[in-house]
This record gives C-alpha cells, sequence and structure tokens, in this order.
C-alpha cells in the first residue's frame, strides 16, 4: 500500500504499523520524526504532517492507538454522525472488554461486552 495515500484516506496519521508495513524503515520513521516532518501524537501513532492536529486527526490517532476492534464512541461517535456540533475535547473509543486498557492523555476508553467491529 502507498503510505501517502494511506495518510490522506487518515487524515494524515498512520500508526507506526503501517508505516512499516508499506516498506518504511524505522530509521526512516525516526528521521523524519527528528527532522519534525513528522509528530508524534500517541505513541507508535504519528501525524505525516506538520499543521495543526484537528480533531478528525486526533480520533484516527485514538483509533490507531486503541488498536483492531475499536470504534469511536459517546459524544466522539454522535460527532463523527455529525449529531452533535461539538467536537468533545476527550475522544472516546470502545474497545473489546478483554483488552487492557491503558490511560491515554486526551482519550478515554471504554469497554464494550458485545462488539462486533
Amino acid at each position: 500500500m502507498d503510505l501517502t495515500r494511506l495518510a490522506r484516506r487518515q487524515q494524515g496519521v498512520v500508526s507506526r504499523e503501517q508505516a512499516l508495513g508499506c516498506g518504511m524503515t524505522p530509521a526512516q520513521i525516526k528521521w523524519r520524526l527528528t527532522r519534525g516532518d513528522w509528530r508524534t501524537i500517541h505513541r507508535c501513532v504519528y501525524l505525516t504532517n506538520s499543521g495543526k492536529v484537528e480533531w478528525k486527526a486526533r480520533a484516527r490517532a485514538a483509533l490507531l492507538r486503541a488498536g483492531p476492534g475499536s470504534a469511536p464512541a459517546l459524544e466522539s461517535a454522535a460527532h463523527l454522525w455529525g449529531l452533535e456540533r461539538a467536537a468533545p475535547t476527550t475522544i472516546t473509543v470502545a474497545v473489546p472488554r478483554q483488552r487492557h486498557r491503558l490511560p491515554v492523555a486526551g482519550m478515554e476508553v471504554a469497554g464494550a461486552s458485545r462488539w462486533t467491529p
């Protein structure tokens, strides 16, 4: 997959795993971060430009950080669906209940007992 196209589809956000899967090396990722071309939003989740981190980019970063099977929840989901005008300051993400949930700044993780992504 082309990393540029992937980043464009994901509001400029990619995970380390995705970048490596697109053929980048760890050294190339580190170089882009060191130069300031990319910025770390969460551990192993990067914004691939030096612009402002928009709300949708923060939401995408939260989903990538939460991992497979995660989805926007509560006010975050309502905002994405256009049901709430104001974007919530904290991104809420639902994950399968059995997954260990680590606290992450700017992000709330809620466990879902019945989840079929």
